[in-house]
Order: structure tokens, then C-alpha cells, then sequence
């Protein structure tokens, strides 16, 4: 079974979906390759309450047939606040169960935002995320950018 199809199997359908837009903040997915899995973690299905914290989505894919890649993704209209550091982290912690056992996996938490005040961006660009006894820097870009432009897949 290949990662994306394990993944694949770990999941609700209900939680799937083709594109990465809330709340006026858009990222295309024009190069990101296929096949791709993208999870809606506000949707129907997703493993957490409605009240607890999380990143907007996660989406999965494999670069060769055993490598997986995975970018936790929160999407952010107006103020930035450091914040969001929580929500990728939690975005994280469920990657982490739902790829169990697999460990060649990339993963990258990315913030798209419409403004970054020079303070929050300095503290995001410090945070890292934990992933597999890993620490991963925080990638920032643009509402509308594409997600390419800020991730090597």
C-alpha cells in the first residue's frame, strides 16, 4: 500500500476536498502534484471536536512511491497572530497519528496570510513545529500565491 493510500484509508471521505480557500485567503494548488489527498479539518469527519485547536488543512502526496509529503496549511484573512504557531502544532499532532508508522515523510507548516506585522513575523520565523522528533521552521506566503512557490515537493 502506498503512502497516500494509507492515508488514504485513515481518514472520512467527507473530509476531502479539491482546493485551499476560508475566509477571503486563497492558496492554488496548480503545481502541487498529483495524485494529492486535501483535508478540511472543519469538515464532517475530522478526528477533532469542534473547539479544539487545529490548522485548516492538511494535504498529503508522495514523491516517488515511498517518500510522503505533507503541509499542514492555515489560512489567515486578516491579522496574523502568533497563534497560529498552536494550530499548526495541532495540525502536526495529527499527521503524526494518521501516519503512523511511516517514517520518511517531509512535512511542512505553512502560514498564508494577507499581512504579516514585522513582530509576529519575526516570532513565526523563530517557531518551529515538532513532527517525528523534528523541528520544522514555519513557512509564510501570500494569500493567492501558489503553494508551490513556497514548498519543494
Amino acid at each position: 500500500m502506498s503512502f497516500l493510500q494509507a492515508v488514504r484509508s485513515r481518514v472520512e471521505p467527507s473530509m476531502e476536498v479539491s482546493h485551499c480557500s476560508k475566509q477571503g485567503c486563497k492558496v492554488p494548488l496548480k503545481d502541487v502534484p498529483q495524485p494529492r489527498l486535501v483535508l478540511d479539518l472543519d469538515r464532517t469527519g475530522s478526528p477533532l471536536g469542534k473547539s479544539e485547536t487545529r490548522c485548516d488543512y492538511l494535504l498529503f502526496g508522495e514523491s516517488d512511491g515511498q517518500t510522503g509529503w505533507v503541509v499542514a496549511l492555515e489560512l489567515k484573512r486578516g491579522k496574523v497572530h502568533a497563534q497560529v504557531a498552536d494550530q499548526l502544532q495541532a495540525g502536526a499532532d495529527i499527521v503524526d497519528k494518521l501516519v503512523a508508522g511511516e517514517t520518511n515523510v517531509d512535512f511542512t507548516p505553512v502560514v498564508a496570510g494577507r499581512g504579516f506585522h514585522s513582530n509576529v513575523k519575526k516570532t513565526l520565523v523563530k517557531r518551529t513545529i515538532r513532527f517525528q522528533q523534528r523541528q520544522t521552521a514555519i513557512v509564510l506566503i501570500s494569500c493567492g500565491k501558489p503553494l508551490a512557490n513556497a514548498v519543494s515537493f
